[in-house]
């Protein structure tokens, strides 16, 4: 098992590359909102829909993300005396 303090400084690590998740899909799909709302083109609707599905595949990161945050914190609750 490893040591309170290391599972500390893990979920701080998952905290902030959460934050980044984060900031990375609004990027893409404010992008990819912004490439969708112009004048339609072949080349617009592809890239539109690529931007759509990587941010869906980011969403699901940041949910995976936030489960694995909440384990680990409940995982410290159950070890301290």
């Amino acid at each position: 098992m490893p040591s309170t303090l290391k599972q500390t400084e893990r979920i701080k690590y998952k905290t902030e590359s959460l934050k980044l998740l984060i900031l990375l899909m609004l990027a893409i799909g404010g992008g990819s909102l912004g490439i969708a709302l112009g004048t339609l083109t072949p080349v617009r609707i592809v890239l539109a829909a690529v931007g759509i599905v990587c941010t869906a595949v980011i969403v699901l990161g940041v949910v995976q993300h936030h489960w694995t945050i909440e384990r680990l914190i409940e995982h410290i609750k159950e070890e301290e005396p």
